[in-house]
């Protein structure tokens, strides 16, 4: 990639990152072909997207975040764009990630394959589609995303950021919800018919949905005899990673119950002794029996607090509300991994990170940060709701 004169050079480390279908050698790669005469017509926008996983939450969301910056740039429309896969498709258990490209990116209704959330069609399926004996398929408008390597959550996660704030980061993350319909978190977004941001969720259907009971989730209401039951809960969601039919899950902590009493104990001490009138909700998710993706979302959007080992669904944290706090605890294959650590900073939430085994044996210094966290949300939020 070339520079002006009047510009610095790329860095060493800036090249790191630099896709090959960035450099220079581009122009070269580009052929034509003149006087073609076109057999079909491809006559709305497409916009063609290499996946980078359909797997990991983190990653996909890697990738949402890059077709948001192309569907931007080229100012899209999601409601007349068609999403088209460039690699294959594979029947797996995740195609469940299309349902929130459909919503999200591509609403627009074909005709050749319906509007199912889990249809998204592949190149090959766009060849097909054309006029038999076709030679020539043209397409009005084709937009080819950059690799999701090239994107916020992607670069720098091996060290801290030093960006004190990301207006993108932010702005996806209200496009993000505002399509899936629920309420924006910056107010990014004008002129839509959703909540304001500045709204508090109540419990949502998303806390008593079946795929949560499943997951074995109890959110009680704590209270106490000076408790406000008017005033929206406090809601303390802990993220599990339990070994499942398919095998053992990494990152597990086996005497999580005797950790998860210490926290519920040591909150419960804090809202006594502070006679916070707040009540609050502690309870544990885990995030890999709760199917919908947008079910994932949504009980992030209403936690104040999130607390658990590393994972992929703290990706989740980029909709949590603003005030929101994170205590992320890593295993020691995860030391040194600052993807939720830059969210956080970049989107203005409190965070802290403790290191631990399996079994947990600092479970005081987890205990104590976690309630920590949760006076540094109690007080943003009574700011939020006190209209400061």
């Amino acid at each position: 990639m070339k520079h002006p004169d009047n510009q610095p050079p790329i860095t060493q480390t800036g090249q790191k990152w630099i896709s090959d279908a960035l450099r220079e050698n581009l122009p070269d790669l580009i052929t034509t072909t003149p006087n073609i005469t076109c057999s079909d017509w491809v006559d709305y926008p497409l916009f063609m997207v290499m996946r980078w996983d359909i797997n990991n939450v983190y990653h996909i969301h890697e990738d949402f975040l890059q077709t948001y910056l192309g569907y931007s740039v080229m100012d899209l429309d999601a409601d007349d764009t068609e999403l088209i896969f460039l690699d294959n498709d594979p029947d797996v258990s995740n195609k469940r990630a299309n349902a929130i490209w459909k919503s999200v990116f591509s609403r627009r209704s074909n005709k050749k394959v319906g509007n199912s959330l889990d249809t998204i069609r592949t190149l090959r399926d766009l060849a097909n589609a054309t006029t038999p004996g076709a030679r020539y398929l043209c397409l009005r408008s084709a937009t080819f995303g950059l690799h999701a390597g090239l994107t916020t959550l992607s670069r720098q996660v091996a060290v801290s950021t030093e960006c004190p704030s990301s207006p993108v980061l932010r702005a996806f993350a209200d496009f993000m919800l505002t399509r899936l319909g629920l309420p924006p978190v910056y107010d990014t977004i004008p002129n839509e018919p959703t909540a304001s941001a500045t709204s508090i969720l109540s419990i949502s259907q998303y806390a008593l949905s079946s795929d949560l009971r499943d997951a074995e989730i109890t959110p009680l209401l704590e209270r106490f005899p000076f408790t406000n039951l008017s005033e929206p809960p406090l809601i303390i969601t802990f993220s599990s990673r339990v070994a499942t039919v398919k095998g053992p899950v990494e990152r597990q902590i086996t005497n999580e119950k005797a950790l998860l009493s210490a926290m519920l104990t040591a909150i419960r001490e804090k809202f006594q002794k502070e006679h916070i009138t707040k009540p609050f909700i502690f309870r544990r998710i885990d995030f890999a029996k709760v199917h919908l993706i947008r079910e994932q979302i949504a009980i992030l959007r209403e936690s104040d607090v999130l607390v658990g080992a590393h994972g992929a669904a703290f990706v989740y944290s980029l909709y949590m509300p603003r005030w929101g706090g994170v205590v992320e605890l890593q295993h020691p294959s995860r030391m040194y991994n600052f993807h939720f650590e830059n969210i956080a900073k970049l989107t203005g939430r409190e965070y802290s990170v403790l290191p631990i085994g399996d079994p947990v044996m600092n479970i005081n210094d987890v205990v104590a940060q976690t309630v920590n966290i949760v006076a540094k949300v109690l007080t943003k939020r009574a700011q939020v709701e006190g209209g400061n």
